[in-house]
């Protein structure tokens, strides 16, 4: 998003200006790479003044014309900035006359479009106009006599998208002329002022830290608050109250904070197949009770409890607990690469890698001896993937339980009716991923990952 303050701005009505935008944009970054920033505090150490920008909104934007600052006394003709600007709805402007004249006001959108006006003549004073938006967030409003003409640029932040544009009339106006300089074309200065070259101050937020950065810019820049000393930790557990109350455990896997164990989520369960609605499963399970699912067992082993549930696309991308997501493809190669994978074979489709299959799987007992746990950095980075199995979207067969684990991505394939997995099997040590094998309806793990950036 972005904020835009302190605009000075043109309207090609009578001249092409020398019009120039500067924005400056704010990041954070710290050891594990972009940090969310919290907020922004940008100060003008030149002329005073400050403003605060918060987090999604962190590009502060001035437009300027290049036009001259005059004296009021020079011009006695003026058009004010609307205020407030910008506004939601409605606005108002104000409009000295130094002498009897006939003006036409004209509003127009940003495509040219005029969309509202007004015309009648006002004798010498300050009269005072009321501006009612529609859906447009940009609007140009042109003062205009034979003698005279001025315009202002007046900004909508939300969108009413129903009413009719039009300006209204409120009489003469009580307020005095200003006596401070004014810009021709151009109303005095919003809250926050700000002119090229000025001496600013940024004091950026992230995680309770500060930092600060002075410049005199004089164009677009970029500004980057490293916070190179936070100390990046996960929580301990994350409990989850929907239905039931659900405690994980969650590991931290370099940059990378991970539910430790597969999710649990259970609103409603069936064993009807889509690729559209969501659709939730427990293994072998064919009912639809969630409360006989949650106790249904395979020999003595709970198997909701253990391994926990299956989803279908649909369902997996929402079924995360508040501040967790479903991992995206590439939260999966980072997470591959973290443990020793290259980045060219993340890249691979199919059996990709060495042994980092072993290294993310763990808990011996509930896998099928082969390869996996043979491997002696089985079970090393505490990540503990199990072999949760899956179903086939077609024949409604549950599969693999024992054998094998499948954990969904977030990211879609190359065809909107498939998605990225991944896949460990107990006859390998390595990883596989593809994302057109099997379509979105089938079931399969969700392991959560932190939502941090």
């Amino acid at each position: 998003m972005k904020r835009i303050i302190g605009i000075i701005l043109f309207f090609n009505v009578i001249a092409s200006l020398n019009a120039q935008d500067i924005s400056f944009t704010f990041m954070a970054t710290h050891l594990c790479g972009h940090a969310q920033i919290d907020s922004v505090i940008v100060e003008n150490l030149t002329q005073g003044g400050d403003t605060t920008l918060y987090f999604p909104d962190t590009v502060l934007t001035f437009i300027f014309t290049g036009i001259d600052i005059i004296k009021a006394e020079e011009s006695d003709f003026y058009v004010s900035q609307n205020y407030p600007n910008p506004f939601k709805t409605k606005t108002e402007i104000d409009v000295f006359v130094p002498e009897i004249d006939n003006f036409t006001i004209n509003v127009y959108d940003l495509t040219g479009r005029h969309i509202a006006g007004y015309q009648d003549v006002f004798e010498h004073g300050m009269h005072n106009f009321t501006f009612y938006a529609g859906s447009s967030k940009t609007y140009i409003l042109t003062v205009m006599s034979e003698q005279r003409l001025q315009h202002i640029k007046m900004l909508q932040f939300d969108k009413t998208g129903n009413n009719l544009p039009q300006i209204k009339y409120n009489g003469m106006s009580s307020k005095e002329k200003t006596e401070e300089p004014i810009l021709k074309q151009k109303s005095p200065k919003t809250y926050f002022p700000y002119e090229i070259g000025d001496d600013l101050k940024y004091t950026g937020f992230f995680n309770g830290d500060f930092i600060e950065i002075t410049d005199f810019p004089v164009e677009s820049q970029k500004y980057y608050f490293h916070f190179d000393s936070h100390e990046f930790s996960c929580p301990d557990t994350v409990i989850d109250t929907r239905n039931d109350t659900v405690y994980y455990n969650v590991v931290q896997m370099g940059c990378q904070c991970w539910l430790l164990e597969n999710l649990r989520y259970l609103p409603q369960v069936d064993n009807t197949s889509s690729i559209t609605d969501p659709k939730y499963y427990v293994y072998n399970y064919n009912g639809t009770d969630t409360i006989e699912a949650k106790a249904h067992t395979i020999g003595e082993i709970n198997v909701h409890e253990t391994y926990g549930a299956l989803y279908n696309w649909v369902a997996a991308t929402s079924a995360c607990p508040m501040g967790w997501v479903l991992p995206s493809n590439k939260d999966w190669k980072d997470l591959e690469v973290f443990v020793g994978m290259t980045e060219t074979q993340t890249d691979s489709i199919g059996w990709r890698g060495t042994n980092e299959g072993s290294k993310l799987a763990g808990i011996d007992t509930l896998w099928q001896e082969g390869a996996l746990i043979e491997d002696p950095e089985f079970e090393t980075t505490g990540f503990n993937v199990i072999p949760g199995g899956g179903r086939y979207d077609i024949s409604g067969l549950f599969v693999s339980i024992g054998l094998a684990g499948n954990w969904w991505s977030s990211t879609e394939g190359n065809d909107s009716d498939n998605a990225w997995y991944r896949h460990i099997h107990y006859s390998r040590s390595n990883i596989y991923q593809d994302h057109f094998v099997y379509s979105k309806g089938v079931g399969r793990s969700v392991r959560c990952i932190k939502g941090f950036f």
